[in-house]
């Protein structure tokens, strides 16, 4: 098995990883090395003999594995910069000026483990209709806005993990916007007159596919230096099919998780509803619900990362290589994109 990496031309940098070239002579050997082991799902014995059969480096598997626990900020810069060179790109529909991208993880676990062990985090722009950030942390890794670099048109759209002060204030303080789903519990509102804001109260004046749009301000936070932020509750009534879906999958998951419900709870699944800073002059209710319907976009990017390159199932056991595991599957995912993308319906 032949594996061919063809980088385009980029600025050199030094990572301090072939500081003793012994066996593997450049950045390009240690790549395929990682991809050998991670994407093509080899031991690190069967890597061995393949680079030593394929003439690419003469190593013993103890020798490799150590070679690869050292490489792991070696293949995150090499993911940083291949990602760097799609953000550039801003969609060609009727907001031109804006960038929409999607924002998500994605757990997976390792051998013989009963949780979650590693978090995927993932940055989707629908311009590129692929990845343009990628962070690569351990289950304490959470959910926020935080991470994702962003800048001016900028629309930024996550679920209710996202949804919370510290991180919509990281991305509307650099002057992006923001478009997040929430709990009905997780952000403290005000109405536009400074007074609570009573989402239930108005939620329930809608009908079976009505939407709603209201100011609000969600209360600042001194301890944090948070101060108000100003936006809007887009808000629509789902059909009764649906609420029944929702209502099913919330129970089936407190069970799961020994919880009781809040009645509250049970009520918000007749709804979807956001939070956005979007001002309405530009951008409808209409406008925002079918933005953030893009958000499947970014689910089934994590089905075809498990189910087509098997992101999810490591051989591995030490956590460096479980590392180096992951970091190869991404990266060749992200070379494949560069390939494929605007030229065969097939996306990652």
């Amino acid at each position: 098995m032949a594996l061919l990496i063809v980088f385009p031309p980029a600025k050199p940098f030094k990572t301090g990883h072939l500081v003793r070239k012994r066996n593997v002579r450049d950045g390009e050997t240690l790549v395929r090395l990682a991809f050998a082991y991670g994407y093509c799902d080899m031991s690190l014995r069967e890597t061995a003999e393949w680079a030593q059969q394929a003439g690419i480096a003469v190593l013993s598997d103890v020798a490799l594995m150590k070679r690869l626990q050292n490489s792991c900020d070696f293949l995150g810069r090499l993911i940083s910069l291949k990602l760097s060179e799609r953000r550039g790109i801003r969609m060609e529909r009727d907001f031109s000026e804006y960038r929409i991208r999607l924002m998500d993880a994605t757990n997976v676990s390792s051998p013989g483990s009963t949780g979650a062990d590693w978090r995927i985090h993932v940055g989707f722009s629908l311009a590129s209709m692929g990845m343009d950030f990628i962070e690569l942390t351990n289950s304490k890794g959470g959910e926020t806005f935080n991470r994702l670099p962003v800048g001016l048109g900028d629309i930024v759209t996550g679920d209710r993990g996202y949804a919370h002060r510290q991180g919509i204030f990281s991305v509307v303080d650099c002057g992006t916007d923001v478009i997040a789903r929430f709990p009905w519990s997780t952000l403290p509102l005000l109405d536009s007159n400074g007074n609570p804001f009573d989402l239930f109260g108005h939620l329930r004046k809608l009908h079976t596919g009505e939407t709603g749009d209201w100011k609000v301000m969600i209360t600042a936070d001194p301890r944090k230096n948070i101060p108000t932020i100003i936006g809007r509750i887009i808000a629509m009534r789902k059909s009764e099919e649906a609420a029944n879906r929702a209502r099913a999958k919330a129970i089936k998951d407190a069970r799961r998780k020994g919880k009781t419900l809040d009645d509250r709870t049970l009520e918000a699944c007749d709804y979807i509803f956001l939070f956005t800073t979007l001002p309405a002059e530009v951008f409808s209710a209409n406008d925002l619900l079918q933005f953030y319907r893009f958000r499947w976009q970014i689910e089934l990017l994590f089905k075809r990362l498990k189910g087509v390159m098997k992101l999810d199932e490591i051989s591995a056991k030490k956590d460096q290589l479980c590392e180096i595991f992951l970091l190869g599957k991404l990266l060749a995912a992200i070379l494949l994109t560069f390939r494929v993308n605007f030229r065969e319906n097939i996306y990652f």
